[in-house]
């Protein structure tokens, strides 16, 4: 079994627009946590919510690297069945989400090596 915050990073990273997936990850981590606590049905939970939430961060940038490159073959292949406003709508979605990604990439990124710089992250 491995850890769910790395299916979340993709999951939320492939599924989810830039500003939505920016805007309720940690409400929807949250969701999942309670999710898995309620099934678990009174056995202690092997990690904290804010265990998966650190876990999701640090993933954050391999993550989002998985993505990246599986974005333009979809659209691409979305946008074959389609026609030229369908299709160009698909590219206005695909370059959000693969720009949000990038940018989330360096941050988190950036975030996790100060954190380890610090003497933070073990």
């Amino acid at each position: 079994m491995g850890c769910p915050a790395n299916d979340l990073v993709r999951l939320f990273s492939s599924c989810l627009s830039g500003k939505d997936r920016r805007e309720h990850w940690k409400e929807l981590v949250e969701v999942y946590y309670e999710y898995v606590k309620e099934e678990a049905d009174g056995i202690k939970m092997p990690y904290t919510l804010e265990q998966l939430e650190e876990s999701y961060r640090r993933f954050m940038p391999l993550g989002a690297f998985m993505v990246v490159p599986a974005i333009g073959p979809l659209f691409q292949l979305l946008g074959k069945n389609s026609d030229d406003e369908e299709s160009k709508k698909n590219m206005v979605v695909a370059m959000e989400k693969t720009e949000c990604l990038l940018d989330d990439m360096l941050h988190y990124h950036e975030r996790n090596l100060k954190l380890k710089t610090e003497g933070k992250l073990l």
